[in-house]
């Protein structure tokens, strides 16, 4: 299981990453919202 988790916090990691950079990736995914510093 720990396989598992650690490839979600990849994708997971991927994703933040990209919402930031694609304003799309943030629309699809209204619950995690682009945090700006």
């Amino acid at each position: 299981m720990e396989g598992a988790k650690n490839a979600y916090r990849g994708s997971q990691e991927v994703k933040r990453a990209d919402t930031p950079n694609q304003g799309l990736s943030g629309r699809q995914e209204p619950r995690q919202p682009p945090a700006k510093p």
